[in-house]
């Protein structure tokens, strides 16, 4: 996630009050919201990033920042454990890299350009289950984090074991197919639904079709969050609304008058 994400994630933070019992961030790349995250005292933060040389740039900077509650994982992630598939590389750092074929990618941003190797696959479930054995002071985390550029549904099947302790989740969302056989805003929030979370915010880049959205559990325990949920107006209750129909553009003119 670049600069805007950020914007985004800090917004959630202080708008809606998120319990923090640890983070998981999956699609790490240079773990450029490790700042964040420690400024917010988060007991723990399990950073997994599927490039190898990538993530060795995170470990890195994590490690001279001083921030030893940080880990670096190399994992792909995906919904089954040890299948190889096929991997698509970006040259801007491996910032687009995906398990996806590139579709409108290519168009949006043609001085991208994607190579194409193999990778084996894990789940989040065989992650965090060896993640938490090994730590075993901390709790499962409440925050996920996901970045996976079309990925995002299958790292999402591929986590049953720990769902339920998730309350909230900041995730990567397009309303065109910027990857091939990529959910869009509207399939991420059916699948979310049936795992009961609601869409509770996003922010969409209107050039490039694509950004972040908040997702909160339905029977979530925080009365902090519920109060600040309650405290919204009408016009905000209406945005939150057409946002969960995928209709975030028309979210925005509805919500000026």
């Amino acid at each position: 996630m670049g600069d805007n994400d950020l914007t985004f994630i800090e917004a959630c933070f202080s708008k809606y009050g998120m319990q923090n019992n640890g983070v998981i961030h999956v699609g790490a790349h240079y773990a450029q919201e490790a700042e964040f995250y420690h400024s917010i005292q988060s007991p723990y933060v399990l950073w997994i990033e599927g490039v190898s040389t990538v993530a060795e740039v995170a470990r890195t900077r994590i490690k001279k920042l001083g921030f030893s509650n940080q880990d670096v994982v190399t994992a792909m992630i995906s919904n089954l454990d040890s299948k190889d598939v096929d991997f698509y590389y970006a040259s801007n750092n491996g910032a687009s890299s995906s398990l996806l074929r590139p579709r409108n990618h290519i168009a949006i941003h043609p001085e991208v350009k994607f190579t194409i190797g193999t990778t084996s696959t894990y789940t989040l479930n065989e992650i965090v289950k060896k993640f938490l054995l090994e730590k075993p002071k901390f709790l499962p985390p409440t925050i996920l984090v996901l970045d996976l550029q079309g990925a995002e549904i299958a790292a999402l099947e591929g986590y049953s074991r720990y769902l339920e302790e998730i309350n909230f989740i900041v995730i990567e969302i397009s309303v065109s197919k910027i990857y091939k056989k990529a959910p869009g805003l509207n399939d991420v929030n059916k699948f979310l639904e049936k795992k009961n979370f609601k869409l509770i915010s996003s922010k969409i880049n209107s050039n490039f079709d694509y950004g972040d959205a908040l997702f909160i559990r339905t029977q979530i325990n925080n009365s902090n969050f519920m109060s600040r949920l309650r405290s919204k107006s009408k016009g905000q209750l209406i945005r939150l609304f057409l946002i969960k129909l995928g209709l975030e553009r028309i979210a925005k003119i509805a919500t000026r008058r």
